[in-house]
């Protein structure tokens, strides 16, 4: 059964947007500059005892008066995905939420930075009996496309699941049931005979269930043979004068 979309993001250090969290101003290391020149004395004491360096994927946290962390400051650079991935690293277990420092953030740059937090919370964990590593979790920020964020780390993360597995675990049977259980039912769903440049591509049609339906299993389990061909005609105002195709031939 597949997960659920709340574990599936709680899974990924990632929390939906109804919930509160502990702001992470993210700045680039000039804002930080801008900003540190214009703060109180005890912030600007404090970054010194840290000795805090504005680095992309550093932070800095500053406490209440009551020793609760108040906020933390995160440096984010070129390279969005790895600062995610190193922000959340540097900051304690808990539940943050990025407030861009400048507007001029993208929300681009925000999913990046996201997908790198929920990289840096992969642990694979499936032969261990002690309790996982507590998940240190990012609130989703607004404007984010969360189907697509979410997607992207599913399918990293089941890759570095695959690679992870010891070889007498994955084996092709395993590989191919690892397959099956991603594919979802379309009843438009069609092997494709004829393809240009693009590789064969053929899919299984399934049931709600997770079945195949019966007529794919006798489709899919029919031999393919490619057979190159020419294609006149396809490669006008090309500097190549003929476009090799395959073409997928059942016997």
């Amino acid at each position: 059964m597949k997960e659920s979309f709340t574990v599936m993001i709680e899974n990924f250090g990632l929390l939906a947007g109804t919930v509160q969290g502990t702001e992470i101003y993210l700045m680039s290391a000039d804002e930080f500059t801008n900003w540190l020149a214009k703060a109180s004395n005890a912030q600007k004491a404090w970054v010194t005892a840290q000795g805090f360096i504005a680095k992309p994927g550093k932070v800095i946290t500053f406490a209440s008066v009551d020793g609760q962390i108040d906020f933390g400051i995160g440096i984010h650079g070129d390279h969005a995905v790895w600062d995610g991935a190193l922000i959340a690293a540097n900051l304690p277990i808990g539940q943050w939420q990025f407030v861009p420092y400048n507007s001029e953030l993208s929300n681009k740059s925000l999913e990046f930075l996201a997908l790198g937090w929920g990289l840096g919370q992969y642990r694979f964990h499936h032969y261990r009996v002690t309790p996982p590593t507590p998940t240190n979790c990012l609130i989703i920020p607004a404007g984010v496309h969360t189907r697509r964020l979410l997607g992207q780390l599913r399918g990293i993360y089941l890759c570095r699941d695959l690679i992870n597995q010891p070889p007498n675990h994955m084996t092709p049977a395993a590989i191919e049931e690892a397959m099956v259980s991603l594919l979802v039912f379309s009843p438009r769903t069609t092997s494709s005979k004829r393809i240009t440049l693009a590789g064969l591509k053929k899919c299984k049609p399934m049931t709600d269930s997770g079945r195949l339906v019966a007529a794919a299993i006798r489709s899919m389990s029919k031999p393919d043979v490619l057979e190159a061909r020419i294609a006149p005609g396809l490669a006008t105002a090309s500097i190549f004068s003929k476009v090799s195709t395959l073409t997928s031939m059942f016997s």
